[in-house]
């Protein structure tokens, strides 16, 4: 059996298996207020970002985000690890970009917060490796390939006042947990 780690170091592959919603998929929409929607047994693949190699530059990564996210400060683009979505709810396209999610290991209960950083087209997600290995205490995700997680509502807990100009807001940062489809 091949680790994650192990893969890392062989070959930097585009991207390992395709992040897909299986058929037990519950979506629960947060009915008119800004908590977002939610989503149980979302599988998780991985991608080889490697922001730490790359200096966090969205645009050395060719991610879809970079566009809008690329010239955020330092600080911004590195406070979380990265992911690509591509959920059956929430935000699509420009729309998603920079937005953050809890991801929570279904079978483990490890949590970690990514930020959107580029799309996809599997009704999943796509986490950076770093992020996978991190929610993949038990080694099973390594072993099957994915991982599944859960999403839920509730990162809206920093106020925001303009979610595009990159203007801070009251807790100094910008672009964090606004009207976030979360993961937990």
């Amino acid at each position: 059996m091949v680790t994650v780690g192990q893969l890392m170091t062989i070959a930097h592959l585009p991207r390992i298996v395709k992040a897909i919603v299986t058929p037990a998929v519950v979506v629960a929409a947060a009915g008119g207020s800004s908590g977002g929607e939610s989503a149980s047994n979302v599988r998780a693949t991985y991608h080889f970002y490697n922001p730490e190699q790359n200096g966090w530059d969205l645009n050395a990564v060719s991610a879809y985000c970079s566009t809008w996210d690329a010239n955020k400060p330092l600080a911004w683009r590195s406070k979380y690890g990265w992911t690509a979505f591509c959920g059956p709810v929430g935000p699509r396209g420009q729309d998603a970009c920079g937005k953050c999610l809890m991801v929570t290991n279904i079978g483990t209960g490890v949590q970690a917060t990514v930020r959107i950083v580029d799309q996809c087209s599997n009704g999943g997600l796509d986490l950076d490796a770093g992020v996978f290995q991190k929610l993949d205490t038990d080694g099973r995700g390594n072993a099957q390939g994915h991982l599944c997680v859960k999403r839920g509502k509730g990162l809206d807990t920093e106020k925001r006042r303009d979610d595009r100009s990159g203007s801070e807001n009251e807790e100094g940062d910008t672009g964090d947990m606004h009207d976030v489809p979360s993961l937990s």
